[in-house]
């Protein structure tokens, strides 16, 4: 999922992947975690490595190795 991921200090937004952390949205919130192609060594505690060889990668509809940030969370 795509959607405009404010920038921290609020100036303006980006369109950015996301991951949908909801159980189950029921249209009125709906939280998601920022998706970042910056992936550091060592990866921090608060990051989820989505890795090209994982047998589920094409179903992301990534391009490369990518990280799901825990710590930039978004109520949409």
């Amino acid at each position: 999922m795509l959607v405009p991921f404010p920038f921290r200090d609020l100036s303006a937004a980006k369109v950015r992947p996301v991951v949908v952390l909801s159980p189950e949205p029921s249209g009125i919130d709906i939280v998601v975690a920022f998706v970042s192609s910056v992936v550091l060594d060592p990866l921090p505690a608060a990051y989820l490595l989505v890795a090209p060889e994982h047998s589920a990668f094409p179903g992301t509809g990534l391009r490369q190795a990518a990280v799901v940030r825990s710590d930039k969370l978004l109520t949409i």
